[in-house]
């Protein structure tokens, strides 16, 4: 709503956009604060969102196991900084470091912590941390230039603005197919500008040194570097892993 209210040259899309944008919260808190009337009742038990609202606690199993995941995943980290517990293996830490009594037997097993910051950082470390936080910086930066260039910039708002948004919602949960490819449109998106006007060097060029492009031994250096690290990715995260469930499921003789 704010993006159309500062970027839409429309006078009835911005007045929209305000009412709605202050109607919104206004609504919530109401509903909220007016939770006890039938009528309000009677809405959530026929709308999700209305219910949650009306009934979100922390005492609730389904609150309490997300706050205890967050806790294990900030602990996880500091048990293991630098490369963390390994991807896709938050399950470990989160057995290891429940307290007596804090989570039940019939509770599911949290394969993720419900933040992907902190499940980053429990699972890959500072070293994984810094390389997804780096690649949301550089998207960012393309998406303010593109933001800034154009010429109608409610388009290009909107799209920054599902960034930042999609941002956000990963501070709440983890990625799903859904949140992938969403991020993989809005990369492509803002790349697109890089091709035409890259921030460093000129365009279809790696590096140059006096004036001769080594665009070929670079790119081939790349490959290489990327398979080989493709090859041990493979091997480390599935190959290994799979082997270990294997172990795990076989029966050792009497």
């Amino acid at each position: 709503m704010a993006i159309y209210v500062m970027f839409s040259d429309r006078s009835r899309m911005r007045i929209t956009a305000t009412v709605v944008g202050v109607a919104v919260p206004i609504a919530i808190i109401g509903i909220f604060m007016a939770r006890d009337i039938r009528v309000v009742e009677s809405l959530a038990s026929r709308n999700l969102f209305v219910e949650r609202v009306l009934y979100a606690s922390l005492d609730s199993e389904s609150h309490g196991l997300r706050v205890t995941g967050l806790r294990i995943a900030g602990q996880a980290f500091v048990a293991r900084p630098i490369t963390g517990w390994g991807g896709e293996n938050f399950e470990v830490p989160y057995q290891r470091f429940q307290r007596e009594g804090e989570v039940d037997e019939t509770t599911p097993v949290l394969d993720r912590a419900h933040n992907k910051l902190l499940d980053l950082l429990a699972t890959s470390g500072l070293i994984g941390f810094a390389t997804y936080m780096a690649v949301w910086g550089w998207i960012g930066a393309l998406a303010w230039r593109r933001v800034r260039a154009a010429s109608d910039r409610l388009y290009p708002a909107a799209v920054a603005g599902a960034f930042v948004a999609l941002f956000i919602h990963n501070l709440f949960l983890f990625d799903t197919a859904a949140t992938l490819l969403m991020f993989a449109l809005i990369a492509a998106w803002a790349a697109h500008a890089e091709r035409a006007a890259p921030l460093f060097g000129r365009p279809g060029r790696l590096f140059s040194w006096e004036g001769k492009s080594v665009r070929r031994p670079a790119g081939f250096a790349l490959t290489v570097v990327i398979g080989l690290a493709l090859f041990v990715s493979i091997y480390g995260l599935n190959w290994r892993m799979y082997r270990g469930a294997q172990l795990l499921t076989r029966q050792v003789p009497p």
